[in-house]
């Protein structure tokens, strides 16, 4: 059995109050106007159909009922007493201002609860993505160089062809669910559970991303009558499923891109029943042979309760699950766990790539002295294929002049390392050129930059496309010595 959360969410006003204080400019006229809370209101007002006078300049759900009385107030004549109608009409404006401003405030404080929840979530999670952020700076492009070495980080380069063709079969889509594996009943909230945001849900997956909440106990020991208005205590903990996707008719596609929250994992794709056993994975995409399917079930994983508080009414009768007050009962120690999943926008196409693109990067400036040697490791992801030279090409530029360059962390038919203006003799150079695979590069000047120019080419599945995550060079300067001399 399966549970899913009420998207129904309470709203409350805050009243436009403006500025209030001393009578102030009213002086200038013989009235003036109250607030409820016995403060003159000196902002714009205006008067409703029923003679009722309010605050702003036009009705809204911000405008709150103003008195308007004279500026002096009449009192009846010295030995008379004022009409029995007089107070009861003060007195039941009393009673009505105070029952309306009760409820207000109960609202208000209802409505605080949920954003101080919000809030101290989104902080976690801002202080989440700083660090992130921090690390991503910190390894996305890191040039240092000490004593005639230096190192270049270019980190999340994330280079691959461009597509030739792309049909996207989002249009397609007739359902998508989430399908437990286990037998356990699984309750999901469309949002945030304990601040009580919700979303579409799941089967708006192709158009947005989402937050899906699942929600477990945690098995803290509660009152029978509080137990019996709770969840069951045997929900599932997190999600051990299947993503499936219905489309309205056969389709081509060829990949399928899902961001999933780091930690959950998709463990496996089947597509009309039948699982598919090759395919590549990069960022989040993953890429097949072209295929006719009507049914995508991608099998996923993620299981990370985290326990919060939450609510139940006064009177023991309701859960106020999704729908947190905090003028209510707080259950703490927490009887509730979630399992945040953030997933989503997911993107189904038909995609082939162009032959080949090629990509330049720098210059790169040499710090201090003049270039001596360079080489490269590089990340390359292609999977399934091993003669990797055929498919990423390098090429450093010196003084104008382009040289094949081989990565240093696997075989490859140029040089893996070029010296430049070196002094040593032409004799030992070929003898080094022919044993070592080192290239030599003479510009009879000193070179304080490089370039480097990247080549990717495709395999012959037009499906598939290399992908270059990134890349470290290594280089030495005249303040060095050995070769550099």
């Amino acid at each position: 059995m399966a549970y899913d959360n009420d998207t129904n969410t309470s709203s409350s006003t805050n009243p436009d109050v403006g500025g209030y204080g001393g009578i102030g400019a009213s002086r200038d006229l013989d009235f003036m106007f109250i607030l409820p809370t016995g403060d003159v209101w000196q902002g714009e007002t205006h008067q409703l159909e029923d003679g009722t006078w309010v605050t702003g300049s036009s009705l809204s759900k911000n405008s709150v009922v103003v008195a308007k009385v004279k500026l002096i107030p009449e009192f009846p004549n010295e030995g008379l007493v004022g009409r029995s109608e007089i107070f009861t009409q003060v007195f039941s404006k009393l009673k009505d201002w105070a029952v309306s401003s009760e409820n207000s405030v109960s609202n208000i404080n209802a409505r605080l609860a949920k954003y101080e929840q919000t809030l101290s979530e989104m902080d976690s999670v801002l202080d989440l993505s700083f660090d992130k952020i921090i690390d991503f700076v910190r390894t996305t492009k890191m040039h240092k160089e000490e004593a005639g070495q230096g190192q270049i980080n270019d980190f999340n380069l994330n280079f691959i062809l461009d597509p030739a063709n792309s049909t996207e079969a989002n249009g397609r889509i007739e359902s998508i669910s989430y399908i437990h594996q286990e037998s356990d009943e699984v309750y999901i909230y469309n949002g945030h559970v304990d601040t009580g945001l919700v979303n579409p849900g799941i089967d708006k997956l192709d158009t947005a991303a989402l937050r899906l909440d699942m929600v477990s106990r945690t098995q803290a020991p509660v009152a029978d009558s509080i137990n019996s208005i709770l969840l069951n205590s045997h929900l599932a903990p997190g999600f051990n499923g299947k993503i499936k996707v219905v489309l309205s008719q056969t389709t081509t596609i060829s990949s399928i891109k899902l961001p999933l929250v780091e930690g959950a994992t998709i463990n496996g794709i089947i597509l009309d029943g039948e699982e598919l056993l090759e395919y590549t994975t990069v960022e989040n995409t993953h890429r097949f042979r072209p295929m006719n399917i009507n049914t995508i079930e991608l099998l996923m994983t993620y299981i990370s309760p985290v326990p919060f508080v939450s609510y139940i009414t006064n009177d023991l009768q309701e859960d106020l699950l999704g729908n947190p007050q905090s003028d209510q009962i707080a259950l703490d120690p927490p009887v509730y766990a979630k399992t945040s999943l953030d997933v989503g926008p997911l993107n189904i196409t038909a995609i082939s790539y162009k032959p080949e693109k090629e990509f330049e990067l720098g210059p790169y400036q040499v710090k201090a002295g003049s270039l001596r040697s360079i080489s490269i490791n590089p990340q390359e992801v292609l999977d399934g294929y091993t003669n990797l030279s055929a498919h990423f090409n390098y090429k450093i530029e010196v003084a104008g002049s382009e040289y094949e360059l081989s990565p240093w962390n696997r075989e490859g038919n140029s040089p893996r390392i070029y010296y430049v203006n070196s002094g040593i003799s032409d004799s030992v150079k070929t003898e080094l050129a022919s044993e070592h695979n080192v290239g030599f590069i003479d510009t009879n000047s000193p070179e304080l930059e490089f370039k480097l120019k990247i080549k990717l080419m495709r395999p012959e599945a037009q499906h598939i496309t290399p992908l270059l995550k990134g890349i470290t060079v290594n280089y030495s300067t005249s303040l060095d010595g050995g070769y550099n001399g």
